[in-house]
């Protein structure tokens, strides 16, 4: 940069491709942000469900049977439940998965009942906790993920 351009830039200063580069990168910074607040308060603060409890906790031939209750908030789809062991390290592994069915019903809110209904899944040899977690979508923007419970299981290897 000559001496003359060092001038006219403290006189000018940036240039217009310059100031929008760094409004576009201010603005995406901020949504970014504001998005990722907004996730993790809507997770915190408002709930798809809470009051889960099992009722019916019942090994079968291939599976657990379970049955219980539950108060929805909101009337938000499900997506799925996810199943996951944890083992004495913490690994996480899916164990299994029931799809959401998207009905008028489902996705009405207040206490719910379910069950008895049978769990298809293997545990692994070593699991230590079951986790139940479900994934909603309430909106377009991301999927809310409720954690139902947490049970010992307590096997060892």
């Amino acid at each position: 940069m000559t001496e003359t351009q060092k001038i006219n830039r403290i006189i000018h200063g940036p240039c217009i491709l310059e100031k929008i580069f760094a409004h576009a990168v201010g603005i995406i910074l901020g949504v970014s942000i504001g998005l990722t607040i907004c996730f993790h308060a809507e997770n915190l603060l408002f709930p798809v469900v809470t009051d889960f409890k099992l009722t019916v906790f019942d090994p079968a031939d291939n599976g657990v049977i379970v049955a219980g209750s539950m108060y929805k908030h909101r009337p938000c789809a499900l997506i799925a439940t996810n199943v996951y062991s944890y083992n004495k390290n913490k690994t996480k592994t899916l164990v299994g998965t029931i799809k959401g069915d998207h009905t008028i019903a489902q996705m009405s809110t207040g206490l719910q009942s379910f069950g008895p209904l049978t769990i298809e899944m293997l545990i692994p040899h070593g699991a230590q906790v079951i986790s139940v977690e479900a994934i909603h979508q309430c909106h377009p923007f991301w999927y809310q993920e409720t954690v139902y419970g947490r049970f010992n299981v307590g096997q060892t290897e």
